[in-house]
């Protein structure tokens, strides 16, 4: 994926000109996306700034986002879908005919394209989750009162199903070298992790895979393009 992050001017977690689909309902739901992760961050500033003993605030907003994410991939799903003019359990029903041989023209988007966005839209939504468990398991290191936050536990997480092999083998080596410090060190180094994942979670897949989208499927005269 292109890198934006070494842009001087570039405010972190905004949808930059590249990301843009000029059609309204594309474009709001992804800033909202991009607003509720910068309300992460700035929850993770303010549990640092004011020493405060519990990351409540940055999991509150860890829950937003996950939810305003799983909202957002949930329409352009059933967005694609509709355009192409097939059903979900058509698209998985085609691909696993497919099977290796997943074969599409570039200009057609099809069941291969919207199947392998859909891929990326798990992906996002995994690593979404394995951060809300490192930020809840650190607060439960912190805190070790179990009761409040088992409460938690079950609330607004995105739970995915799929290759959960990828999900437990990070998450245990994120155990071993982050949540097995002895002091408090581990709080400070979930912010960072938090941090630098964030910054670059949604970068290359709004540049480029729903550019692809907004080029192939969504007809000139739905965009707002304001060409002077």
């Amino acid at each position: 994926g292109q890198e934006q992050e070494g842009d001087g001017n570039r405010e972190p977690l905004t949808l930059l000109p590249v990301m843009r689909t000029n059609f309204e309902p594309y474009d709001k739901g992804r800033e909202l996306i991009l607003e509720a992760a910068r309300a992460v961050m700035d929850a993770m500033t303010e549990f640092e700034s004011e020493g405060s003993k519990s990351f409540n605030q940055v999991l509150v907003a860890m829950r937003h986002l996950i939810s305003s994410v799983k909202k957002q991939f949930a329409w352009e799903e059933h967005e694609m879908c509709h355009r192409v003019g097939v059903t979900e359990f058509e698209v998985k029903r085609k691909i696993d005919e497919m099977g290796k041989n997943q074969q599409e023209d570039p200009d057609v988007f099809g069941v291969v394209k919207i199947n392998e966005h859909q891929q990326s839209h798990i992906i996002i939504r995994q690593r979404l989750t394995l951060l809300y468990d490192s930020i809840f398991q650190a607060e439960r290191n912190k805190k070790g009162d179990k009761q409040e936050i088992d409460q938690q536990e079950n609330e607004g997480k995105d739970i995915i199903k799929k290759k959960p092999s990828l999900s437990s083998r990070l998450w245990h080596k994120f155990q071993i070298n982050v949540l097995g410090a002895s002091d408090n060190s581990h709080i400070c180094a979930v912010g960072t992790t938090a941090r630098n994942v964030l910054l670059q979670l949604f970068d290359s897949h709004f540049s480029e895979e729903d550019i692809k989208v907004s080029e192939l499927l969504i007809k000139l005269e739905e965009k707002d393009t304001q060409d002077d």
